[in-house]
Order: structure tokens, then sequence, then C-alpha cells
């Protein structure tokens, strides 16, 4: 690329010797321009003038028109172009030149007048060269592969930096990354599916390159460089996705994804909690954004594989905090899809999912580390706002709080449409793998409220029509060791645990990160046969007798069938 004469110096080099060689010839020679010199010098200043005025009016134009239809902060990227400067700048010292010896035409003998018209020629042909390398450039720059590379050559780490400073202290700066998510959109706007692709790359590529030069502190929260990755992971790359979804680029939505995932990743790499939230609750969002047609529930998973990915990435590097953000607020915006789909808007896959490879599978990554968990008597984020609470406590039960209330909106899903949501023959393994991990850990308390919370839905199935919790089967869960069961039951009827705060919860309130998990109480079923006590009390005598017939021995092979004693019971 033409910047100036670093970049320049053949051209200028080879001018300047013919310079030389045609002012000795001329010496040689014997051979002086007399009276021409001043016509020639007035048709040189006044051809380049009118040229440069002709040629910079109509490349100007076309510049504002093309940059318009991608961007209009476009305009101000070539107006701050090197090479439109040095562009300018030849012509004006050659324009500039000729001016200057004919006003001080007198002072000259007739051989400098003769070297200096050479000269102000020489230097008019570096002109028109430097005016068409810059055209032929500029041309280049207006297609939608020329404005991204110029855009990519302008958003360095230090241009980012700077930028998003600036627009801190003066809100009338712009965003450093505004430009390139307009040109992204706009390509969209025009389906232009590899424009939108490049500019995708280019954004990865940047944000990547700024995440693994940047030192620490400039990402700390609430930095300019802190919000400026925040506005374009949480909403810009969400915008992106509502474009691509309503100009029919599906494709193109997926890609957002694959963009924020790259993103995640290097944060992950370069352990940087911050950005890493960005993206985690920009994924997330989209779970809520996006509505039920097919291809938005193809962008719907996509958004929910990323999410679990990077959660599962993040525990692997010990990043505690972002992984337990991640986590509540991927249940927390799943439920709320959930609770918002009508009967005919069936699609279980990804929530199923969550709930067997997903919610259990980060409780048990936690279990198995080497973090000392702490035994609390609720939830550990209800304690953030009176003390310190260690992050790995806020991921464990983050998984409780997560897979409850995602599991409570597909209940209620189930009760308002009559039909059958989960496969929860599934989702129930997903309970029963959580509590096996729990049972081998040091967390009584909530190793207890997730079996509670295991007999609650077992009363709900028990009061609800044939299509609710269809195929669940959490008998493996009671059968661990029935002492465990008997003790939790109590603890329950005697207050000790609360196990229907959280499927009571209607899903889908406030942010539970900001706020601790506190919401509104809106139970599951309003008018049970029986209450949940009286169901405990039945389930107690169950236990007992099964455990007593089995010799106290923890359950399986040769135990007696449960069903057969709930029957013999009733």
């Amino acid at each position: 690329m033409m910047v100036g004469l670093k970049d320049d110096w053949p051209k200028w080099g080879a001018l300047t010797l013919l310079l030389i060689g045609l002012s000795g010839a001329t010496y040689c020679l014997n051979y002086t321009i007399s009276g021409t010199g001043v016509s020639i010098l007035n048709t040189l200043a006044r051809a380049q003038a009118a040229i440069f005025a002709i040629v910079f009016s109509v490349l100007i134009l076309g510049v504002q028109l093309s940059a318009s239809s991608y961007s209009p902060r476009l305009a101000s990227s070539f107006s701050s172009d090197p090479a439109y400067k040095w562009a300018v700048g030849i012509f004006a010292i050659s324009i500039g030149f000729n001016i200057a010896v004919l006003f001080l035409i007198d002072l000259f003998s007739n051989f400098q007048l003769t070297v200096l018209v050479l000269t102000a020629f020489l230097l008019a042909v570096g002109a028109f060269w430097t005016m068409y390398e810059f055209v032929d450039e500029t041309l280049e720059k207006t297609t939608p592969e020329g404005i991204l590379n110029q855009i990519s050559d302008n958003l360095t780490s230090e241009h980012i930096i700077s930028v998003s400073e600036a627009s801190t202290g003066d809100p009338t700066d712009r965003d450093p990354f505004l430009t390139l998510i307009s040109v992204i959109r706009s390509s969209i706007e025009q389906s232009d599916r590899v424009s939108a692709k490049f500019g995708l790359d280019i954004l990865a590529d940047r944000i990547n390159n700024l995440l693994k030069t940047g030192s620490e502190d400039i990402f700390e929260e609430e930095s300019p460089v802190d919000e400026s990755l925040e506005g374009v992971c949480v909403d810009q790359l969400a915008h992106i996705v509502e474009d691509a979804i309503d100009e029919d680029l599906t494709q193109t939505a997926v890609e957002v994804t694959s963009t924020a995932e790259s993103i995640g990743e290097t944060a992950i790499e370069e352990e940087l909690e911050r950005p890493l939230e960005h993206v985690l609750e920009g994924q997330s969002d989209l779970i809520d954004l996006l509505g039920f047609a097919p291809d938005e529930e193809r962008v719907r998973r996509e958004a929910i594989d990323t999410s679990r990915r990077l959660i599962s990435d993040s525990i692997d590097a010990e990043l505690w905090y972002p992984a337990a953000v991640g986590i509540r607020r991927l249940g927390w915006i799943s439920a709320t899809s959930v609770i918002k789909r009508d009967a005919d808007q069936r699609q279980d896959e990804r929530y199923t999912t969550l709930l067997i490879n997903g919610f259990p599978k980060y409780l048990r990554d936690v279990l198995q580390s080497d973090k000392g968990l702490t035994e609390y008597q609720t939830t550990a984020w209800f304690y953030r706002s009176t003390g310190d609470v260690d992050p790995a406590d806020l991921l464990s039960w983050a998984c409780y709080e997560s897979i409850t209330e995602l599991t409570s909106a597909a209940v209620r899903y189930e009760i308002k449409t009559d039909r059958q949501f989960l496969n929860w023959q599934h989702a129930s393994h997903g309970w029963v793998e959580g509590f096996e991990e729990l049972y081998e850990s040091d967390l009584e308390n909530l190793t207890q409220i997730w079996m509670g919370t295991a007999l609650y839905l077992d009363y709900l199935e028990s009061e609800t029509g044939s299509n609710i919790l269809n195929g669940a089967d959490l008998k493996r869960l009671y059968m661990k060791d029935y002492g465990f069961t008997v003790d939790t039951i109590d603890a329950i009827l005697d207050g000790d645990i609360d196990v229907r705060r959280r499927m009571d919860y209607y899903p889908g309130g406030p942010n539970p990160v900001d706020l601790g998990g506190i919401n509104y109480t809106v139970p599951i079923i309003r008018d049970p046969d029986q209450t949940f006590q009286e169901f405990l009390e039945h389930q107690k005598s169950v236990y007992q007798t099964v455990g007593q017939s089995s010799g106290g021995r923890v359950g399986g092979f040769g135990d007696p069938d449960l069903d057969d004693l709930n029957d013999n019971k009733e």
C-alpha cells in the first residue's frame, strides 16, 4: 500500500536520477529554455490544478456514496488514510513549486530556469503517478472486501484502546468497533454472505489480538475497553443475529455464535474473566431473544451448545466465577425460553441435554476439583451481599438453581399445554447423576436439598395428569441410601430445609445473578388432592419398610420393588 516516501522511494528515486541526467544533458548540450519557460510552468500549474480538482471531487463523491451504503462512519477512515494525505501533499508541492518559480522567475539564469522547469515537469509526472496509484487503491478499497481490509488495518489494539478511552471521556466520540459492526450489518441487509462472514472473522481476530496483547488492567470492570467489549459481545452480536434472521441468512446467524466462541476461548486461554462473562451473557441472551421458527431454533441450539462448551472449558481452566455466572444465566434464560412456548413449539433436544450433560456435569467437575467447598444452609448466591463467597461455591449452587428452574419451566409447560416437553427418562437420569456426585461430597445440606427437590418432582407427578413428567424415574436416587432418604424426608417435615422454594419460583423472573435468586412464588399446582407433607409421610413409611426389608443395605440388586410397596401402602 502506498503510504508515503518510505514505500514510494523507488519511483521518486528514479525521477530524481532522471532529473540529474536531463540536467547534465542540457548543460553539456548548452540547451536552455528562454521565453517558453513561463508558458510551460503556467500550463503545468493550471493542468494539475484542474485535473486535481476534477479527479478528487469525483473520487470523494464516489467514496461518500460507497461509504454511505455500508456505514456513514467509513468516510472518516478514508480521509484519515495516509495514502490520501500523501497524494494531496504531492499535488500541493508540485503546484506550489510551479507558482513559486513563476513568482521568482527573474532571479534565475537561463540554465537554472531550465533545470527548474525540468524539476516542475518531473514533479508533475510524480504527482500524476501518485494520483493514479491512489485512485486505483481507493477503488479497490470501496469494494466490500477492500472496505473490510481497510477497517482491519486500522483496528489495531492500540487504536481500540485509545478510541475506547476517548469515547468514555467524550460521549460524541465513537466506539472503536461500531464501523466494523455497521459494515457487517449492511452486508447482511444486502444478502452478502461472504462479506458478512469476512467481517465477523475480522471482528473475532481483532478482539482476540486485543485479548492476547492487552494488559490485564484494561479489561477491569467498567474500564473503557471493558465497556466496549460488553457492547460488542452482549448487544451488537445479538443485533447481527436478528438482522441475519430477518434476511433469511441462518448460516450467518450461526457464524455469529462461532465468532463469540472464538472470543470466549481466547479469553479462557488468557484467563480474562470479564471478557468471558460478556461472551457468556451474550450467548445466553440469544436463547430468549430468538423466536421459535425452525431457523431460529437452529441458532438457539448453537447458542446453547456454545455456552455449554465455554462453561466446561472455563471450569477446566478454574475460572470459577464466570463459569458460575454463565451456568446460572444459562438455566434462567433457558427456563424463560421454555415458559414462553406454545403447545406447537416443542423443541426439547437441547433443554434435555442441559439436564443430562450440562448442569450435572458441571456439578461433578467442581465437586471433583481440589476446591474446598463450604456448606451453606441455603443457596450461596444469597450470601454474596453479606460477605465474600468462593466462586466455586456459587458454581455448585448455580448447578442446583439452574437444573431446578429449567425443570420447573418444563413441568409448567406440560401442565399448560398437556403435552410432553422433555424426555423425562433422560432428564431424570441427570437428576440421579447429580445426586450421586453430591452424595460422595461433604455438602450434606445441598445433597438433601437436591434429593428433596426430586421428591417434590415425584409429588408433582402423582398430583398431575398422565402427560406430565411422563417417563421420569428417580428411584435410583432414593435407592442410593434408604437411611439418607428417610433423614431427608424428616428434615423437610421438620422445616430444616425448604425444597419447594426453587421449584415454586416462577421461571424467568428477575435476573438471579443481580438479585441473588430473589423471585416471586407461583405454586405449580394449586388444589392438590394431598399436600406435600402427606405425600412425604407416605414415602417415609415406604422407604423405612424398604430399608428394613433389605437389612439396612444400600439400594441395589435384590431390593424390593418400590412400585409394589407403594401400591400395598395405598
